[in-house]
């Protein structure tokens, strides 16, 4: 029952509007095209203080792109390791061979913690005690 009410009463708000929209029209066509115009020039105005508000400097869209570019080539190593290790899971017989294909240390790479930080500070506090 309530929905029917809104849609009645939107219906003829929207009805009410279009009626008064053509009586505008049919008697005082030129009022109709000053509002008009009033109102496009400050919807544009509005616009172009938004832009000029929300304007990013060359500056700030540099830093950024450089960081994404930084991350991107931090995280391409590990994606490759880990299609290398998914692809390398094999049984291997013999203890001879295992000591043959075990790459030397300068190729293993450890995942690096880079949204990790050391804090410093006093590192050895002296309990007191109360007593």
């Amino acid at each position: 029952m309530k929905g029917s009410w809104s849609n009645l009463l939107f219906l003829l708000v929207i009805l009410l509007g279009v009626i008064g929209l053509v009586s505008l029209m049919w008697l005082h066509p030129m009022l109709l095209v000053k509002r008009l115009i009033i109102g496009g020039l400050i919807i544009g105005g509005i616009y172009v203080v938004y832009r000029l508000v929300t304007r990013h400097s060359p500056n700030e869209t540099q830093a950024y792109r450089r960081a994404v570019r930084q991350s991107k080539k931090r995280k391409k190593p590990f994606a490759r390791e880990r299609r290398r290790s998914s692809s390398n899971l094999r049984a291997i017989t013999t203890n001879k061979s295992l000591k043959k294909r075990r790459p030397p240390l300068e190729r293993i790479r450890h995942k690096g913690h880079g949204h990790l930080t050391v804090i410093e500070g006093k590192k050895k506090k002296k309990k007191r005690s109360f007593l």
